[in-house]
Parts: structure tokens; sequence; C-alpha cells
């Protein structure tokens, strides 16, 4: 007996102890918290494989900004107000480089550029602005 009172009493003391928190977080409604002043919509568009952009390798600058400038049009209709652009797809690099070389995802063949001195990550950063979009680059380390 003496056994459950002490049990009793220890549930007690807890409850006593965390009423006061529970109850504090109960009386924390939805109307207190914060307003956002906006939302994040975001897509990942992925350049290995050719999975989203560009959808076939080519060197012609004319034919890589014509479909970042439709995708990101695209995106932007769906609703969505920020890319995450694949730079770095595999060790490689969708931008003009002295580490890595020139990404065989956008020419067809890693180490060559883009006709025109064409800079893929500079013009979507700028297409992105634009639009009124955020545009991040993403980035992977292998």
């Amino acid at each position: 007996m003496a056994t459950i009172q002490i049990s009793m009493r220890k549930h007690i003391w807890m409850m006593a102890l965390l009423s006061p928190f529970v109850l504090g977080l109960m009386l924390i409604g939805k109307d207190e918290m914060p307003k956002q002043e906006r939302e994040l919509r975001a897509v990942w568009m992925a350049t290995v494989l050719n999975i989203d952009y560009p959808s076939r390798p080519t060197p012609q600058a004319a034919t890589l900004q014509a479909e970042m400038r439709a995708q990101l049009r695209r995106l932007k209709r769906l609703g969505f107000n920020a890319v995450f652009l694949q730079v770095r797809p595999a060790a490689d690099a969708l931008y003009q480089s002295d580490i890595a070389p020139w990404s065989k995802w956008l020419s067809g063949q890693q180490g060559v550029a883009p006709s025109s001195g064409f800079d893929p990550l500079t013009f979507a950063v700028d297409e992105a602005h634009q639009l009124g979009m955020e545009l991040h680059a993403w980035l992977n380390p292998y």
C-alpha cells in the first residue's frame, strides 16, 4: 500500500510540474503565430543525366537559353517562386570554372563549353529574377 501512495505522489507532483507547461502550449493559438510574409514554393531542377535541363546535350547557346527560359516560365505559371538548379552534377560544372570542367550533360562532352561564351548559370539567375523568382545553386561535391 505504501508503494502505491509513493507512486501516486510522484504522479501528482509530475502533473503539478507539467500542468503550467501544457496549459501554456494550449493557450498559444494559431492566431498568435506570426504571419508569414512569403512562402518558399521551390522545385529541384536536375541536370545530371539530362533529367530536367537540358533535355539533351547541346553546345548551342540559343537552344540552351530557349529551354531554360521555357522551363522557368512554366514553373512560374505553376506557382513556383524558387528553383534549386543543379550546377555541379558530376564533378563538372554548368558555369565557367577554373576548378571543374564544363559538364558533359550540357554539351555532350565534358570540358566542352557552350557556344558564344554562354554561361547557363548567369543566364538562369537573370531569367529567374526577371520573373520574380529565386534561383539557388545546387552543388554535388563529388
